[in-house]
């Protein structure tokens, strides 16, 4: 399995501790969130702060219920919540890009306030915000990590009722025996393990290398988006 196939630059065979990275999230969090912290006249910068302050609860919340998974050697169930962690990687990174790529034409992009909206209150059926497809935000992330797609497109073959996520995650094949065992191929002993590991960290990784920017960047660009706010 190659998972991630290009990202060994992120130490992808590096022993590292879940917990660890599980733990910088959780330091991330806080239980309110002011709507004027960062602009008491643009409505755009409490849009992203309340967006990603939402996700590192939604991202902790799968974060610990994958550990918890993996742990109780449920690892097939841990995968879909392992994807599901990508997807919000890819939804945030394509919020901290907007905001980077402002800062350096010092003009809201890519109708800035529609993407935000649209991030936070799309959905997949008819309303005034339309969700995008997760591929196309997924397809923005590989240009910078080169590689993530494709992990997540392996993971979508153990998710998916397909043979990696069903006959050969469930049942052993014995030919000479004339008979099949069921049982949990996909263990914390078997060789995949590492690579789902592996998969997990890099995810929360990257997850954390950008809304750490975000955070940083806000105080910017919400004086970015006042400056556009006053020209209206």
């Amino acid at each position: 399995m190659q998972g991630f196939g290009e990202l060994d630059e992120y130490n992808m065979n590096e022993t590292k501790n879940i917990q660890i990275r599980i733990n910088e999230i959780r330091s991330l969090q806080t239980a309110k969130i002011s709507h004027f912290q960062y602009s008491k006249t643009a409505k755009i910068p409490f849009k992203v702060h309340e967006f990603i302050e939402i996700m590192n609860c939604r991202m902790l919340d799968f974060c610990e219920a994958a550990d918890s998974l993996m742990k109780n050697n449920h690892v097939i169930p841990s995968l879909a919540l392992i994807r599901a962690l990508i997807e919000n990687a890819a939804i945030g990174f394509r919020v901290a890009s907007a905001i980077k790529n402002s800062l350096k034409s010092n003009e809201l992009i890519d109708n800035f306030d529609s993407m935000i909206s649209s991030l936070t209150f799309g959905t997949g059926y008819a309303s005034e915000f339309k969700a995008t497809s997760i591929l196309t935000h997924l397809d923005k992330l590989d240009k910078t990590y080169k590689g993530i797609k494709m992990g997540y497109e392996a993971l979508c073959e153990f998710v998916h009722p397909n043979w990696d996520g069903v006959q050969g995650s469930y049942s052993i094949l014995n030919e000479n025996e004339k008979n099949t065992e069921v049982k949990k191929v996909i263990t914390p002993e078997h060789q995949i393990y590492k690579w789902v590991e592996d998969t997990f960290i890099i995810t929360i990784e990257i997850y954390l290398d950008y809304t750490i920017k975000i955070k940083d960047d806000l105080p910017a660009f919400s004086l970015l988006c006042e400056k556009q706010f006053s020209k209206k």
